[in-house]
């Protein structure tokens, strides 16, 4: 491969970054969480920019939150005893100060054969260790997933294990 000549134009797209090609470099996240070194840098940019680069980091976070909730809901459904669950419904809890979060003690499991239980998750103790860091990571990735996108009061959230999917279903009109 040739290097470019002194003044020639180089055009990186955003995959060339993504893959390690030619021209790729990473951002250390420390120098992007240190204040000092963060706001020389931005003092200049425009309202619009400050807020693309928001945006660009909010779906980015919001994204890798929702990856996290999908693993962590699939390793606590296997790790409940009985018959193996194929989809997680969650309820609506208006009683949070910020407003209808997805409730985050009841799951309502359906089973392979179509049967459909409660499962009350454990407050404190769990059956093991790891069980209990499962369900507080849970915990704290719903009221992220539902401080991002506020429910509807009586709306149901039902995640599908497999598939890893989400469907909301409204709540049922007065």
């Amino acid at each position: 491969m040739t290097q470019p000549d002194v003044g020639e134009t180089r055009v990186f797209t955003p995959a060339t970054y993504a893959t390690g090609g030619r021209g790729a470099f990473q951002l250390d996240p420390e120098f992007l969480t240190d204040p000092e070194r963060v706001l020389p840098l931005i003092g200049t940019w425009t309202l619009d920019a400050l807020d693309a680069v928001s945006v660009l980091f909010r779906e980015e976070l919001e994204r890798r939150e929702k990856a996290e909730l999908v693993e962590v809901l699939r390793a606590i459904a296997v790790r409940i005893p009985g018959l193996p669950v194929v989809a997680v419904k969650l309820a609506t809890n208006p009683n949070y100060e910020e407003g209808v979060y997805w409730a985050d003690t009841t799951l309502w499991l359906h089973h392979q054969d179509g049967a459909e239980t409660e499962y009350l998750l454990p407050d404190e103790v769990g059956p093991t260790e790891d069980f209990e860091a499962l369900v507080e990571r849970f915990r704290d990735l719903l009221a992220d997933y539902s401080r991002a996108d506020h429910p509807l009061d009586g709306a149901s959230l039902v995640f599908e294990v497999e598939s890893g999917t989400f469907t909301v279903t409204p709540p049922p009109l007065d």
